[in-house]
This record gives structure tokens, C-alpha cells and sequence, in this order.
């Protein structure tokens, strides 16, 4: 654990009370996931590099921290509320469970930053965004269709697992880049764009 906030301080800047704000979620997160299920259990003991770090790295793909985030199917808010807790000034959160979307209000208060939560279906909503985020929710394909009511302007970020590579749907719409993740072999980062940029 000192080891992984080592390298949130060295590699992305964060500041110790930063690291104070990811314990107070952690610890948050911990206490709901007794009652619904936002991360397996399993990856509790080493939450910090199964979940907050690969999280984090998304911040070195972002220039500008007043951009406008939609996460898609944020469940636990990973990696939404992270990146809201490490300086992302327009977060929003889009979660059709409930149950999710009341641990989500809870999280977002962590913030130094105010965090929109959506409790509705994302077939429902029609906004745009600059980026958007998205982890362990759905296939490539899946969430390209939902570009269809969440438009991103910029690009889209997935965080996926090692075999993302066979996920990559044939489409001359969109650009796909994937990128080892520095903290795991095992996660991929899919940098998705239009293809007229």
C-alpha cells in the first residue's frame, strides 16, 4: 500500500491530503460494499492496486481538469469519483441502480469538487461531454451504442482487461488506441475518437 501511494505522489502528482480523500473513500467503500456489491470482495486487501491506481493513471491522458466527464455505469465510482477526488472539476456519474446511485451521492461529497449523479438508464439521457469514462461495464461495441445518447466530444477512455484486443469492433466511425497500463499487466487503457480528428 506505502508503495502505491509512493507512486500516486511520484508518477501523478497527488498530494498527501488527496491520498487522505482516497483513504476516506476506500474506507466509505468498504462499509457499503457489506450491503450491495460495488467491488468483489476479493480485491478488498489490495484495493488500492486492483482499483485506485489503475483509476489514477487515467489523469495522465488529461490535459485540462475542467473538461466535462460523463462515467458511464459508475457502480462503485471507479474510476468517476476517483478522478473527481484528483482535481476533474466537471464529473458526472451515470448509474440506472439505485442502491449504487446513493453510494455514489455519498462518495461524491468527498470531493473538493461537486459530482452529478444520473440514477437513470444512459438510453434516457441526451447530453454531450468532452470525455468519457468507463470500467467493467460493458463491451466496446456496447458502449459505442451508447454514443448514441452520450455524445463525447473529445475522446473516450475504457479501462479493460488483457484481452480488449479482441473486443475491437471493425468500424470506420472511430479510432481505437490500446495501451498497457504502467501498474498491471493484466489492464488495458482504450483511448477511443472520431475518426474525422
Amino acid at each position: 500500500m506505502f508503495h502505491v501511494k509512493q507512486k500516486l505522489s511520484q508518477d501523478l502528482n497527488v498530494s498527501r491530503e488527496t491520498i487522505s480523500k482516497l483513504e476516506e473513500y476506500i474506507a466509505l467503500l468498504i462499509k457499503w460494499n457489506e450491503k450491495i456489491n460495488l467491488i468483489s470482495k476479493n480485491d478488498i486487501p489490495d484495493i488500492w492496486n486492483k482499483h485506485i491506481i489503475l483509476c489514477a493513471e487515467l489523469m495522465k491522458y488529461i490535459n485540462n481538469k475542467d473538461v466535462s466527464l460523463i462515467d458511464l455505469g459508475s457502480g462503485g465510482g471507479l474510476p468517476g469519483i476517483i478522478l473527481s477526488i484528483l482535481g476533474m472539476q466537471n464529473v458526472t456519474l451515470i448509474e440506472s441502480n439505485s442502491k449504487k446511485a446513493a453510494f455514489l451521492l455519498q462518495a461524491s461529497k468527498i470531493s473538493n469538487f461537486p459530482v452529478r449523479i444520473i440514477n437513470d438508464r444512459i438510453e434516457k439521457q441526451q447530453i454531450e461531454c468532452d470525455i468519457i469514462t468507463s470500467r467493467a461495464f460493458a463491451s466496446i461495441n456496447q458502449l459505442l451504442e451508447c454514443t448514441k445518447y452520450v455524445r463525447f466530444k473529445k475522446f473516450m477512455l475504457l479501462l479493460k482487461g488483457p484481452e480488449v484486443a479482441n473486443e475491437i469492433p471493425d468500424t470506420k466511425d472511430f479510432n481505437f488506441q490500446i495501451e498497457q497500463s504502467r501498474y498491471s499487466p493484466l489492464s488495458k487503457i482504450v483511448l477511443v475518437k472520431h475518426n474525422n480528428e
